[in-house]
């Protein structure tokens, strides 16, 4: 339509006419579109050639019976968007659930190993924490200097010491030396908040209670402890492979480790060297 003329288009028809009435028809209205993902669509676990590295999607497939009935068979695919694969693998929901399980005896430990560990990162903690506030009193020090030194150079400057071009290298020198010391302040805080402990203590209590936990949990719940354990969970064809978290790892590590009490106590990086905060 062109100035209420209709004119015959010439172009290759790309939209079916009677689609296009639909979509003329639906215009202004609101619709809630449902599409099933499957419990492991939508990013969660990803191609693991470095080519590609898109997400897996979800591709159930439907079987028909001869009595007429249906099947629903829950598989998941490389969704290929960088069109790295000439063919695709299809692996069934219940296989990645059987590799995922092999996480909970990773990660459980026993009473006794809890409790060993919560000791020694409490024993660790108060000692990292006085270590952490001598040298927080430090960088303030420092900041305080830098302070007087940039005073000290306005002094110079205005006194004709220093000219126009010697005040500002000064200046840039010491502001730099501020600007370090206040990083380092600002890390030396976080490292005294209660953050780090909290997260490395309901870390162990998931550990303890790792396959009740699985057991008893819905799939939505099951899910939400792989998003606490893991990273990284991608799909080497059929295989699934994924990394544990720091923290998970270190317990995993211990669980597997006779001796593995830290003994450089006087280390103030401690917390961070055993991957618990």
């Amino acid at each position: 339509d062109w100035q209420g003329v209709e004119y015959r288009g010439k172009h290759e028809l790309i939209i079916p006419v009677d689609l296009l009435k639909k979509v003329d028809a639906s215009l202004g209205k609101k619709y809630t579109i449902r599409k099933s993902r499957g419990v492991f669509g939508g990013g969660f676990i990803r191609c693991a050639d470095p080519k590609c590295g898109c997400q897996i999607t979800y591709d159930p497939k439907t079987k028909n019976a001869k009595n007429g009935s249906s099947k629903i068979f829950h598989y998941y695919r490389c969704s290929n968007g960088k069109r790295a694969h000439l063919s695709l693998v299809h692996v069934s929901e219940e296989k990645i659930w059987d590799q995922f399980s092999n996480v909970l005896e990773k990660i459980s430990i026993n009473d006794d190993l809890a409790a060993a560990i919560a000791a020694t990162l409490n024993e660790t903690r108060r000692k990292v924490e006085a270590k952490t506030r001598t040298e927080a009193a430090a960088f303030r020090e420092g900041i305080e200097k830098a302070d007087r030194n940039e005073d000290a150079a306005y002094l110079d400057f205005k006194n004709g010491i220093l000219d126009s071009e010697g005040y500002e290298r000064r200046v840039a020198r010491v502001r730099s030396e501020r600007k370090r010391f206040s990083h380092q302040l600002e890390e030396a805080q976080v490292q005294i908040t209660d953050a780090g402990i909290e997260t490395a203590k309901t870390t162990i209590e998931l550990a303890k209670s790792a396959k009740t936990l699985w057991n008893d949990a819905t799939v939505e719940e099951r899910m939400q402890i792989l998003k606490r354990v893991l990273s990284n969970p991608v799909l080497d064809g059929p295989t699934l492979r994924y990394d544990l978290k720091n923290s998970v790892a270190a317990l995993a590590e211990m669980a597997t480790q006779r001796e593995w009490r830290p003994l450089r106590d006087s280390n103030s990086c401690l917390l961070r060297e055993r991957e618990l905060s």
